[in-house]
């Protein structure tokens, strides 16, 4: 009799030291695309390839995904790890190798100089007015009661508005990038998908089919292309209804987008060049060669600049014929542009700040630091948006002299921002989500 209740408190004892270590643990289940990727947690390999299940102790956790070979980039956060089931969606981006560039063309002949016509001569100035007597200053009135003080400062009260009406939309996919159309926000996903949600609620309208790994959005006015990565190719799908009117073959690894209100110009990362696209039926207008790795694009009403991420500088096209017009050092690893109406800030990845450079003439205004790994932009009409997937937040600068007006937490990743008129959205890659300020 002794022996069996020694043997049920033992039981009993064993149960209730599982289920304290139990409840110390968490589970955490960890997807990517592509599939078969390795996991380390906390810099040991589990042994196991991606979809996965693990259980880990509660707290933060450094896991890193990684394609056993090569030929992708390997991706490593810090996750926050809680009771119950947590959920990590990766996507791993492929690592891109640089041929030699070919060959340049010979210069074209030059055409004849006209002839100047004479000047006229200049008529001499009229003689100066004579200038009236001044008038006797008149008597200062007296001062006015002193105003009532002031309820807190106006621009903590407002940014404090921001949060407080910030809202977030769970998407269940991994967003690479955003566009508005005047009425709703076009999202890229990480596969092969685009989505399209009502920008007044956040409800989606629709997911449509494109080419592999689309990591690019631009409206050209009735349509959105998108830029597939893996596929070398362009979509136009007509915004209203997501039809896809066309795919077209550009160069190697297509990554940016950008439109000069006729034609679609795309940043080929694999081929050192971008390519023109007539907007109204894909036909393309010219391939044109430039730094290496061209990351990303921007149309200032009259020329095209690109952002030359393995070069560390910007190039200024002439949008009627691609003709160079300039190249301009920046910071390390440019990987964003955005045009403020007489500017161009860019995004430096590689040192974490953002350079203003005017676009007349190139100039360097200031570069201003920001946080880590700044990598998207977008001009709000008064002020530059910088997401930062380093520091997971969201820095707002003021565009007149790059001072900072408010940093902005996320829980994820920020990868795209757009501004539809009267909000900021963010693409939260590491959360899944959209979120509105």
């Amino acid at each position: 009799m002794t022996r069996s209740i020694f043997r049920v408190v033992s039981l009993l004892a064993a149960l209730l030291f599982a289920s304290m270590a139990y409840a110390q643990n968490g589970s955490l289940k960890v997807t990517s695309f592509p599939t078969g990727a390795k996991v380390l947690v906390d810099g040991v390999d589990t042994g196991k390839v991606t979809p996965m299940s693990l259980s880990l102790a509660i707290g933060d956790h450094q896991v890193t995904v990684r394609i056993a070979g090569g030929g992708w980039n390997e991706d490593t956060r810090t996750v926050e790890i809680v009771a119950g089931n947590n959920d990590l969606s990766v996507t791993l981006l492929p690592t891109l190798t640089q041929g030699p560039p070919g060959p340049q063309g010979p210069a074209g002949p030059m055409g004849l100089t006209g002839l100047q016509g004479p000047q006229g001569p200049i008529g001499p100035a009229g003689p100066q007015g004579l200038k009236g007597d001044k008038g006797d200053k008149g008597d200062i009135g007296p001062q006015g009661p002193q105003g009532l003080p002031g309820a807190g400062n106006l621009l903590a009260e407002k940014m404090a508005l921001l949060r407080w009406y910030r809202q977030d939309f769970p998407l269940g996919i991994s967003p690479q990038a955003l566009a508005f159309d005047g009425a709703n926000i076009w999202v890229a996903e990480g596969s092969s998908n685009v989505m399209k949600l009502r920008a007044t609620d956040g409800a989606i309208l629709g997911r449509f089919p494109v080419g592999s790994v689309p990591l690019a959005l631009a409206f050209d006015g009735a349509n959105i292309w998108v830029a597939s990565f893996i596929s070398n190719s362009v979509s136009k799908l007509q915004a209203s209804d997501g039809v896809n009117l066309g795919t077209f073959p550009v160069g190697m690894t297509p990554i940016a987008l950008a439109f000069d209100g006729a034609n679609i110009w795309v940043a080929n990362s694999g081929s050192v060049s971008v390519t023109k696209l007539r907007a109204s039926d894909g036909a393309s207008l010219g391939t044109f060669f430039v730094g290496f790795h061209p990351f990303a694009l921007a149309f200032d009403g009259a020329n095209i600049w690109v952002a030359n991420s393995g070069s560390n500088d910007v190039m200024k096209l002439r949008a009627t014929d691609g003709f160079n017009l300039g190249t301009f050092s920046v910071g390390v690893a440019p990987v964003a542009l955005v045009f403020d109406g007489a500017n161009i800030w860019v995004a430096n990845k590689g040192s974490n700040d953002v350079t203003k450079l005017r676009a007349s003439d190139g100039t360097n205004l200031e570069t201003s630091p920001v946080g880590g790994f700044p990598v998207a932009l977008a001009f709000d009409g008064a002020n530059i948006w910088v997401a930062h997937t380093g520091s997971n937040n969201v820095m707002k600068l003021r565009a007149s002299d790059g001072a900072t007006l408010e940093t902005f937490p996320s829980v994820g990743q920020p990868v795209a921002l757009a501004f539809d008129g009267a909000n900021m959205w963010v693409a939260d890659n590491g959360a899944g989500r959209l979120a509105r300020y």
